[in-house]
């Protein structure tokens, strides 16, 4: 390992750690002397190493090939060490990456993945390919976890494709899910606007397979009637896991006889429904 000179934010970053061995500092980065497609990923750990098993897939399910990682150890003043993982990588997410305004919605959704919090998948994409954040990823997975489970018969993986390759359908539907139940901007009038355009939009979806995914998405929320999503813990965290109860006569693809309401429960952990039957 060489040593060389740190950077003052380097240098910021280790001391934002102590010595919890869980924390974590990191920078997403572009240098100035490379071409518009790389960027650079620094990781920081106290005492331990990462194991480039977990960070790699990590950051390619985030739509990264990673392609040079250097590690460095450096020695604090108390005897302990940080180390220092510098990863360079390739995104593949179409146009230039507008670095300072997606680093903190990157690095968030990173360490949130590292510990577990947000399942490690395909979904990920959406955070530098749509720019939405992984609280708002986790709804358009447990959506999709919802019409897995009532019999939907697209594959995850498909439906994570469907939404990567379609990042402006995906942001508004992000947008719709936040107009009908955010409690400080709900707005009946645009969540109506916001159906309509993304209605039109589909209409120029050339996939079939593609469009009903994407129907199923707008079906699905416009079908929730509730959810926990902006309620928070006493620490101020979001809740470890998210509920949306549905109007099950408003899901096109539920079986009959269909139950008077569900309420579908998910977290990384587990997922499943709470069933009210109808009335007799």
């Amino acid at each position: 390992y060489v040593r060389t000179r740190l950077p003052l934010r380097d240098i910021e970053k280790m001391e934002s750690l102590g010595d919890d061995p869980t924390s974590l500092a990191m920078t997403l980065y572009r240098p100035l002397e490379v071409g518009p497609e790389r960027i650079r990923f620094k990781l920081f750990r106290p005492n331990d190493p990462a194991s480039l098993s977990d960070v790699l897939p990590m950051l390619e399910n985030m739509g990264l090939t990673v392609d040079q990682e250097s590690p460095s150890r450096v020695e604090r003043s108390d005897d302990s060490f940080v180390w220092v993982h510098d990863f360079g990588m390739t995104h593949r997410e179409g146009p230039e990456l507008d670095i300072d305004s997606l680093q903190h919605l990157f690095q968030d959704a990173f360490v949130r993945i590292w510990h577990g919090a947000v399942e490690n998948d395909g979904f990920n994409r959406l955070v530098l390919r749509a720019h939405i954040s992984w609280q708002e990823i986790v709804v358009l997975r447990c959506y999709a976890k919802y019409m897995r489970q009532i019999g939907v018969t697209y594959s995850q993986e498909y439906m994570e494709q469907t939404l990567v390759a379609n990042p402006a359908i995906v942001s508004q539907l992000v947008e719709l899910f936040h107009a009908r139940f955010d409690p400080d901007r709900q707005d009946d009038k645009r969540a109506t606007e916001l159906t309509a355009e993304i209605r039109a939009a589909l209409d120029k979806v050339a996939s079939l397979d593609q469009d009903r995914i994407l129907r199923s998405f707008l079906s699905v929320i416009n079908a929730s009637v509730r959810t926990n999503y902006y309620q928070a813990r006493a620490d101020g965290e979001p809740k470890p896991y998210l509920s949306i109860k549905f109007d099950p006569s408003k899901v096109p693809e539920l079986p009959e006889p269909r139950p008077r309401h569900e309420i579908f429960v998910y977290s990384p952990r587990i997922e499943g429904v709470n069933v009210r039957p109808a009335a007799a």
